[in-house]
């Protein structure tokens, strides 16, 4: 289960409404500020070595439909 709530990307894709892509999970200046609250996305990164993020928001009259996220794990 993923956590969408607090989640700093799925809330940049969703205010932008465009693809969000992360080449390195390790250098990304988004991973180095997380806070401790949103350990949660962190632990996630770990867990399964996501290196590389791709979210892409499914929409339909600006609405958001869903989500399509692809992971390049180490």
């Amino acid at each position: 289960t993923w956590t969408l709530q607090g989640n700093p990307l799925f809330e940049e894709v969703v205010q932008r409404q465009e693809a969000v892509f992360i080449e390195d999970t390790q250098t990304d200046p988004r991973f180095s500020m997380i806070k401790d609250g949103d350990r949660t996305l962190k632990a996630l990164t770990q867990e399964w070595d996501i290196r590389s993020w791709l979210m892409v928001p499914v929409l339909h009259q600006n609405q958001p439909l869903g989500m399509v996220e692809l992971h390049y794990c180490g």
